[in-house]
């Protein structure tokens, strides 16, 4: 017999690990996005540590807050922007 949403008991659930790692990508994409477009990287950092942060995955949290941290960086330096310039210049 099955228990709650089709899981036995005795079956390993592995929502969490695959949770962890869709956070990790969401990071990595932002990361990358970083060099072409900041206002992506900023989404994308920001829904990456919105997600990682209830799940418990805080290194993919704290890589989210960086990525956040970076593109504001850049778009206050009007570094990778696309735009000339920033609201710095």
């Amino acid at each position: 017999m099955s228990g709650i949403g089709g899981l036995s008991e005795g079956s390993r659930d592995l929502s969490r690990r695959r949770d962890r790692q869709a956070a990790w990508v969401l990071a990595a994409a932002g990361a990358v996005t970083l060099l072409f477009l900041a206002l992506l990287a900023l989404a994308l950092g920001a829904v990456a540590a919105l997600y990682a942060y209830p799940i418990g995955a805080g290194r993919a949290c704290v890589a989210g807050c960086v990525v956040v941290a970076l593109a504001c960086l850049s778009l206050v330096l009007g570094f990778g922007d696309g735009w000339a310039g920033g609201i710095a210049t």
